[in-house]
C-alpha cells in the first residue's frame, strides 16, 4: 500500500536567501524505502516541463511511514532566487517536493510557494536565465559557448583570472555533477541546477 502524503509549509510567501521550512505529513501510512524532499524551480507548458533548479532537502525518514507522523524540513533559498509567474499557457514557479521512495511506483506530493521580488529582482532574473542559458552576460547571441563559459565560470573555487574571489551567482559545476552550482561568494555550496 502506497502513503498519502501532504505537504505543509510554514507560510506561503519566502524571501531570497531565506529557508523554506515546514513539515511532510503523513495522511496515510504505507510501504516506503525513505522520504525525501526538495525545492524545485519548475518551468511548464502543456506539453512541457524542466526544473531549472533543485535543492535537494536530504532524507526526513528511512523506512516505512506511519499515518499521523510529520516530518519536519528546511531548504536554504539561494539569495538570487526569483518569484514565478504564469500565463495562460505556461509559466515557472517554486515548489516543495516530497518523495517516497517505494517498491514499483513512487509516491510524491508538491506543494507551490511564492518567493518575493526583492530589490535587484530583475538583476536576479537575469543572472540566473544567463547561468542557464551559458550566455555571458552581455554576450552576442551567437558567441562561442566555452568563451560563454569562461566568463562565467572562475577558473578555480574561490579564485579568478585577477586572483579574486568571483561574485555569487550559479556557474558551470566543476565536478561535473550537474550543469550548474551556486558559488555563494566564498566557496561552492551543495545547490545544483540540471
Amino acid at each position: 500500500m502506497s502513503p498519502v502524503l501532504e505537504v505543509r509549509l510554514e507560510r506561503e510567501r519566502f524571501a531570497p536567501g531565506e529557508a523554506v521550512a515546514g513539515a511532510v505529513v503523513v495522511v496515510e501510512g504505507g510501504s516506503s524505502r525513505s522520504l525525501s524532499v526538495s525545492v524545485v524551480y519548475r518551468e511548464w507548458t502543456p506539453d512541457y516541463t524542466h526544473d531549472w533548479v533543485k535543492l535537494p532537502g536530504g532524507v526526513l525518514h528511512q523506512g516505512d511511514l506511519v499515518a499521523g507522523a510529520s516530518h519536519p524540513f528546511s531548504v536554504q533559498l539561494p539569495s538570487p532566487a526569483v518569484p514565478g509567474c504564469a500565463g495562460p499557457s505556461c509559466g515557472v514557479a517554486w515548489f516543495v517536493e516530497a518523495g517516497s521512495d517505494e517498491l514499483g511506483l513512487d509516491t510524491h506530493e508538491r506543494q507551490e510557494f511564492e518567493v518575493e521580488a526583492g530589490p535587484g529582482a530583475g538583476d536576479a532574473l537575469a543572472a540566473m536565465l544567463q547561468a542557464v542559458s551559458g550566455a555571458a552576460p552581455g554576450a552576442v547571441a551567437g558567441a562561442a559557448p566555452a568563451a560563454a563559459a569562461a566568463t562565467l565560470a572562475p577558473a578555480a573555487p574561490g579564485v579568478t583570472a585577477a586572483g579574486a574571489a568571483p561574485p555569487a551567482n550559479w556557474y558551470p559545476d566543476p565536478s561535473g555533477q550537474a550543469r550548474l552550482r551556486w558559488w555563494d561568494g566564498a566557496r561552492w555550496t551543495e545547490h545544483t541546477a540540471p
